[in-house]
């Protein structure tokens, strides 16, 4: 199930229920953040989605390529929700940064890649922090860059449990 964005104007993020909420209009938390892959294409919210494999996708964008997909999934494991808002500040070498220009940047860092095949002057001017989001879209595009990609696969986690040898 899918509700509504979380964010500035034109950016945001969706939350994820894997069951439909028993109450809509106050759903609780979440099981998962999905950002946009297609700019022009709204996000039909207050519904049923499904999820899927990137193999899955349908959309008519560069994220059909699996190197757009690595750097997708780059920059959403290293952003937020994925990472505090603190950390990515750190990361990207400013002070701080708020929830919604975090939101932001991430999802112009997304849209870098599935939309265009080269870097935008985007419009920060709803940002809380102009220079604070700025400075994270470009630590996470030079960063990504910089980076192979990620496949659904790395971001896997293997638990090993031994249990005592007596009862």
């Amino acid at each position: 199930w899918i509700g509504h964005k979380q964010g500035h104007g034109g950016t945001g993020v969706f939350p994820i229920y894997l069951q439909t909420p028993a109450d809509p209009a106050n759903p609780g938390e979440p099981d998962f953040w999905a950002y946009c892959i297609e700019h022009d294409i709204p996000v039909q919210v207050d519904r049923p989605g499904g999820i899927g494999d990137p193999s899955d996708y349908l959309g008519n964008n560069y994220y059909a390529d699996p190197v757009v997909q690595g750097k997708v999934l780059w920059v959403l494991a290293h952003s937020y929700p994925a990472i505090s808002l603190e950390d990515l500040a750190a990361a990207a070498g400013v002070e701080s940064i708020s929830r919604y220009d975090a939101i932001e940047a991430t999802q112009y860092a997304v849209w870098r890649y599935t939309e265009l095949t080269s870097d935008a002057n985007w419009n920060w001017a709803g940002s809380d922090d102009e220079a604070a989001t700025e400075a994270v879209y470009w630590h996470l595009i030079n960063d990504a860059n910089a980076n192979a990609g990620l496949t659904p696969a790395d971001r896997a986690a293997t638990v090993t449990v031994t249990a005592p040898s007596a009862s």
